[in-house]
């Protein structure tokens, strides 16, 4: 990872803050897009004393429940990176009622889904400008239980809505984007690729969500986020993944995800939705990448 920059966003803790770490010591300069700036000057202080080198990780501050934020995060990253190699769209949370953002989406959408959708167009033309980019969506395996498809005729589950119906239903809109995004950036050499991390015990897992979340802390075996990070950092690192995009993985493999999720009709009606949610331009120019005029984003 020498040489090569990395933007991972929920990097404060659990698998995020593992593979900021390891990808730090692969050589990699981190870019850790956080809510929590404290949290983050902690994260560059361990990684200074880890590498030896006060450079190899920059805090931006990145609040996904505010597009505004999410754009002023972009900027600032792209002002200071030439190129970025490495894209990890890993921040999630699960919510414990249902909420508006400022921008008036349901808060685990857009958090989950429509603020890393949002950044990932913003950074596009530095990844274009990156040899071999990749772009990692992490999602979940909760993304079975939307087996219905997403909801385009209620989005923001203003009915119906739980907290762990709300989740599953951004991280299939997670691998649906990746699917999406694979086909659209592969005329400029970039990669895309959805995960599944495993059910890892993380913050993330120990809120206070309903039943589902009783049974997920008292049932469910857990993986540390050591090994939940690893294919997070497999995928962002390792030249054997370089022509499998457009895939999901666990495992460091690639496995099936849902029947809704291959549905191309919905990830294409998928992207113009969230284009018009985030207010972006349906063709924004890619400046400064190799075929930037190929890149049907």
């Amino acid at each position: 990872m020498s040489g090569r920059t990395a933007v991972i966003t929920g990097c404060t803790s659990g698998i995020g803050r593992v593979a900021a770490m390891k990808l730090a010591r692969a050589g990699a300069r981190v870019v850790a897009a956080v809510r929590d700036e404290a949290k983050g000057a902690l994260l560059a202080q361990e990684i200074s004393e880890a590498t030896g080198d006060s450079s190899r990780l920059l805090v931006v501050p990145c609040e996904l429940a505010s597009f505004q934020s999410v754009r002023q995060a972009a900027a600032r990253i792209a002002a200071e990176c030439a190129s970025i190699e490495v894209l990890c769209n890993n921040a999630a949370l699960i919510a414990r009622s249902r909420s508006l953002t400022e921008d008036g989406n349901e808060l685990t959408f857009q958090v989950n889904y429509l603020s890393h959708y949002l950044l990932t167009r913003l950074l596009l033309p530095r990844l274009a400008s990156a040899r071999d980019a990749r772009i990692i969506c992490v999602s979940s395996d909760a993304h079975l239980a939307q087996y219905s498809g997403i909801r385009f005729d209620d989005l923001g589950f203003e009915r119906g809505w739980m907290p762990f119906r709300a989740y599953a239903h951004s991280k299939l809109a997670n691998i649906m984007f990746a699917y999406e995004l694979a086909r659209r950036v592969a005329p400029a050499g970039i990669a895309a690729y959805a995960m599944h991390p495993g059910p890892v015990s993380s913050n993330l897992g120990r809120s206070g969500w309903g039943f589902a979340g009783s049974v997920w802390n008292r049932l469910v075996p857990k993986l540390d986020a050591e090994q939940g990070a690893d294919t997070l950092v497999y995928l962002a690192s390792d030249t054997a993944v370089a022509e499998l995009s457009g895939e999901y993985f666990y495992k460091r493999a690639p496995k099936r995800s849902s029947r809704a999720s291959y549905d191309r009709a919905a990830q294409s009606r998928l992207w113009d939705v969230s284009a018009a949610l985030v207010a972006e331009a349906e063709d924004p120019a890619v400046s400064g990448g190799r075929k930037r005029e190929d890149v049907a984003v």
